[in-house]
């Protein structure tokens, strides 16, 4: 169980007090064979002004795909090739791995060398399926001196407050001890542990930097700070992402930097946009930064399931998408998932989920990849929960233009994708298509089938549908719907259409790295 969503619930007790199971592995993990992904270099704008990550091609990049390894030891039970092969089939091709800094350095200056092997182990796996990584420097209640995992003992100074948290109480309220809030305010200020923390961090980028698989680094789970007199949950928040947080982002990406200038830095606040509220993080300077908010249903979340009435998903996309709007970075989702995947209304909530965030971000990594238990979307045989089969979709992880709108219709298995095409969108449009959707085959449309020179291939074993339309500018459409289905694909004109899609965002020019981040 992820502990990280401690603002939510807590706010919630506050207030109150004032698919596709058993789908086989695909055939080039069985082969060996390393599938070739699209590399995000820049970024290109929608037509409805949302930013995306983009490849060399200038097409605009998607992610689909989980959270796994949050214990991060050698015998992890979500690291393993069976789960890593459902996932790929599934059509998933985004981990979130996780790893702790009082795993990697259990003593000040006493590494864990074999604990970075794992790490790079899971990026091999990862990458012989063809997922990519972005790589959660984890927390949840500070570090194990308060039971939680993150910051090792060695730099945890609660300034001797007292940390009591009765029996049986629920595990959020130990993130309201004086002594985490200390210790997180420590964390903030004090310059050596400041220190302390960019050279754990850049322990694990000097491992990993340059791997294959490797998108990016997210880098803190939840962070939180020390709720100061005359404030309340919310207002500290405020605070603390608008100083110290920011910051320290600002920190940990430019010491990144120094050794890894290629990777993109994944970045969000405590999870307040799932109570509806902004965030007050601040600008982080660096060309490849992409916003990576969680959100979760307080309703889910205490138990008492999903109720179909809920305004939830509207408030959180209207909370969560500004940050990226002012900053023009692209936005995913880094954690969302079910406590209960049986609890009532849970059906409701998927689709709910899936469609705003299809609506309003750019990807997602569900939470989490493991097999029974709170929170994990497989079941114990290791297959996709019903609940959980509707995960499985056809989807577009790289539009030969600027997106307009994607719509999924799950009953009848059929994928839209509408787009403006530029003078310089040449490349192959490119559709993950899962085999185990469509055994009878798929029709591909498109808006452009009456005037010739589309081409199309659906690769069954990889997944993955490539679609060519001729050269030309205007709007776009690409239709898949099963074998038989036999229909139309038009494309949806906005009004007053501009001549060439939004301009893209260029790629940052490399600078050479010092040998060492010492600052």
């Amino acid at each position: 169980m992820c502990r990280g969503r401690w603002v939510l619930v807590v706010a919630a007790v506050l207030a109150a007090l004032v698919g596709v199971p058993g789908t086989a592995p695909p055939a080039q993990a069985q082969e060996g064979a390393r599938p070739v992904r699209p590399v995000p270099v820049g970024t290109v704008v929608g037509t409805d002004g949302r930013v995306y990550l983009a490849d060399a091609e200038g097409r605009a990049l998607q992610h689909r795909g989980f959270n796994t390894g949050k214990e991060m030891t050698a015998d992890t039970a979500e690291i393993t090739e069976p789960l890593m092969a459902t996932a790929a089939a599934s059509g998933l091709d985004l981990m979130r791995l996780s790893w702790q800094w009082h795993k990697l350095e259990p003593t000040d200056d006493g590494w864990d060398e074999a604990y970075l092997d794992q790490i790079v182990a899971a990026l091999d796996l990862a990458d012989a399926h063809g997922v990519s990584v972005v790589l959660d420097n984890h927390q949840d209640v500070f570090g194990p001196r308060f039971g939680g995992n993150g910051v090792p003992e060695w730099a945890t100074r609660d300034d001797g407050e007292p940390f009591v948290v009765e029996p049986g109480a629920p595990w959020f309220v130990a993130n309201l001890q004086p002594a985490v809030q200390a210790a997180w305010e420590h964390l903030y200020e004090d310059a050596d542990l400041r220190a302390e923390q960019v050279e754990s961090v850049l322990r694990v980028v000097e491992r990993v930097a340059g791997h294959p698989a490797l998108l990016g680094y997210d880098l803190l789970n939840e962070p939180f700070g020390k709720i100061r007199p005359g404030e309340d949950l919310l207002s500290a928040a405020a605070r603390v992402e608008a100083t110290q947080l920011t910051e320290m982002y600002q920190r940990l990406t430019d010491a990144i930097r120094t050794v890894d200038t290629e990777s993109w830095i994944f970045v969000h606040p405590p999870n307040v946009a799932s109570l509806g509220v902004p965030t007050h993080l601040g600008r982080i300077d660096d060309p490849k930064v992409v916003y990576y908010p969680h959100f979760y249903d307080t309703g889910l979340e205490s138990g008492t399931g999903f109720d179909p009435a809920s305004t939830f998903h509207q408030t959180w996309a209207a909370a969560a998408t500004p940050y990226a709007a002012t900053h023009d970075v692209p936005m995913m989702v880094g954690e969302w998932g079910l406590p209960d995947p049986a609890a009532p209304g849970v059906g409701t909530f998927v689709d709910r989920s899936l469609a705003v965030l299809e609506g309003a971000t750019s990807g997602w990594t569900v939470f989490t990849w493991c097999a029974g238990g709170g929170y994990c979307v497989l079941d114990d045989a290791g297959a996709l929960d019903p609940t959980w089969q509707r995960l499985v979709q056809a989807w577009p992880r790289a539009i030969a233009g600027a997106p307009t709108a994607s719509a999924w219709d799950g009953a009848a298995r059929r994928l839209r994708v509408i787009f403006r095409q530029g003078s310089d969108d040449t490349a192959p449009t490119e559709i993950v298509v899962p085999a185990a959707l469509y055994p009878q085959g798929i029709d591909v449309t498109t808006s452009e089938d009456a005037t010739g020179g589309v081409t199309h291939a659906w690769d069954e074993v990889r997944g993955l549908l490539t679609v060519s339309l001729p050269a030309g500018t205007g709007d776009r459409a690409v239709c898949v719907a099963p074998a038989g289905a036999g229909t139309a694909c038009p494309a949806v004109a906005p009004a007053d259409p501009p001549e060439e899609p939004p301009a893209r965002t260029p790629a940052a020019t490399p600078v050479a790295a010092p040998a060492r981040f010492t600052g």
